[in-house]
């Protein structure tokens, strides 16, 4: 079920990759449930534990305020222009 109004925030179980389990959530954790976008969020030891179980490199941290400040107009001008 949804724990979360506003988003598809659901309790999660443990993490299984090629049916062995990782130990991440294995006590339980909130998930949210996304299928428009590939983006794995969570706290950097999990995620990078995630990532190399899979045979992926690398953990990018970034402030929303910079990719704003940074981006912000470029972001605005793929928007608007459709």
């Amino acid at each position: 079920p949804v724990t979360e109004k506003g988003y598809w925030q659901i309790e999660m179980g443990d993490f299984f990759i090629g049916g062995l389990s990782t130990g991440v959530c294995e006590g339980g954790c909130a998930a949210i449930v996304d299928s428009g976008t590939s983006l794995l969020a969570g706290p950097t030891p999990v995620v990078a534990e995630i990532n190399h179980a899979i045979g992926a490199e690398g953990v990018l941290s970034v402030e929303c305020k910079e990719v704003v400040s940074q981006y912000g107009e470029l972001i605005w001008d793929l928007l608007v222009s459709g």
